[in-house]
C-alpha cells in the first residue's frame, strides 16, 4: 500500500493513499472528489459537488497538487 505521491506522479481516480497502520485512506474517488476514511468512515471530502470529468490529483514536480 503507497502512502506517499512524490513530484511528478498521479493518483488516479479509484487509487488511494494509506497510512502505514492501514487505518487511513485518502482516497481519489469515482465520484470526482477527494476523501479521507480513517477505519472505513468518510471522515473529509473536498466538496459536495460531484464531478465526472476528473482524472486524478496530480502532484507536479514544482511541489503543488492540482486536481
Amino acid at each position: 500500500m503507497p502512502n506517499t505521491l512524490g513530484n511528478g506522479e498521479w493518483l488516479n481516480v479509484g487509487q488511494s493513499l494509506w497510512s502505514e497502520n492501514g487505518q487511513t485512506e485518502f482516497k481519489m474517488q469515482h465520484d470526482g472528489k477527494i476523501a479521507l476514511y480513517v477505519n472505513q468512515e468518510c471522515v473529509w471530502q473536498n466538496t459536495a459537488e460531484q464531478r465526472d470529468d476528473v482524472k486524478g490529483l496530480h502532484m507536479q514536480e514544482d511541489g503543488n497538487l492540482v486536481l
